[in-house]
């Protein structure tokens, strides 16, 4: 999912303004996608993170925040103000 929302960002931002609603909605389905997978791993933090579980934590965290900056460079990209 990350590599979909990282493809439809660049998308995006070198498509013409009209034809750029397109890969933004692409953008959208994969952050929405992607949230939701890290919502689904919240449940197993209750047992707490192990030794070997830091590093994968958090890249899962890191994606979200990577998933939300594409996000809004993508629609001020396409939307300007």
């Amino acid at each position: 999912m990350i590599l979909l929302v990282a493809v439809a960002t660049l998308a995006v931002l070198v498509a013409p303004r009209r034809a750029a609603i397109f890969p933004l909605g692409g953008l959208g389905v994969g952050a929405v996608v992607l949230f939701m997978i890290v919502l689904s791993n919240v449940p197993g933090l209750d047992d707490g993170i192990g030794p070997n579980g830091w590093l994968p934590a958090t890249l899962v965290g890191m994606s979200t925040i990577y998933a939300t900056v594409a996000v809004i460079v993508g629609v001020r990209g396409t939307f300007p103000s």
